[in-house]
């Protein structure tokens, strides 16, 4: 089976008993913290993944060290996953997890590719102008890429809006091509 598809349904699993459990937003946190710990720490990565430590020193240490930090139900999936040896799916399971939560909070994340910077008050204006729009709470990143000349894409959804100088031109040339 695809790790994707089993990312998408441990990380189903995991939000429906956090909402069940009332405990989403906590579980949320943990999930991301621990993500976060993963892509910054080799050692725990290491400990974690590697298959010269057994599971059940791998589950004493989980217990013992998120056991104040954590809550109970997500130390208890982290378990799980090192007893079923799914623990390297994690990451997966994270991304797919955030998926579901965003969609719970109503929020969408997306990016604004720029030439340049935009600065902070455009920023908010962009993003006041997609919650309209979109009736929802946005989360916006901005990337800058030089070689678009200027405009803006933007990310969204899976989907590509390419507003920028470079698309344009390039839509110029096919027709001044497609004329001649």
């Amino acid at each position: 089976m695809k790790a994707v598809v089993l990312a998408r349904r441990y990380a189903k699993a995991l939000f429906e008993l956090a909402n069940e459990k009332k405990v989403i937003d906590q579980v949320a946190s943990d999930v991301s913290a621990f993500t976060e710990s993963l892509s910054k720490n080799p050692d725990i990565r290491h400990f974690l993944f590697s298959p010269e430590n057994g599971i059940a020193k791998k589950v004493e240490v989980l217990e013992k060290g998120l056991a104040k930090v954590c809550s109970d139900l997500f130390v208890r999936f982290l378990i799980f996953l090192l007893e079923k040896r799914r623990q390297n799916i994690f990451e997966e399971i994270a991304v797919e997890f955030e998926v579901l939560y965003d969609a719970h909070c109503n929020r969408i994340r997306a990016v604004a590719i720029s030439a340049q910077e935009i600065n902070k008050v455009e920023l908010n204006n962009l993003k006041t102008t997609l919650s309209k729009q979109f009736d929802a709470t946005f989360e916006l990143e901005n990337k800058i890429d030089a070689s678009m000349l200027g405009g803006l894409i933007l990310q969204l959804g899976g989907k590509i809006y390419d507003n920028s100088l470079r698309n344009h031109l390039k839509q110029l040339e096919k027709r001044l091509l497609a004329e001649a």
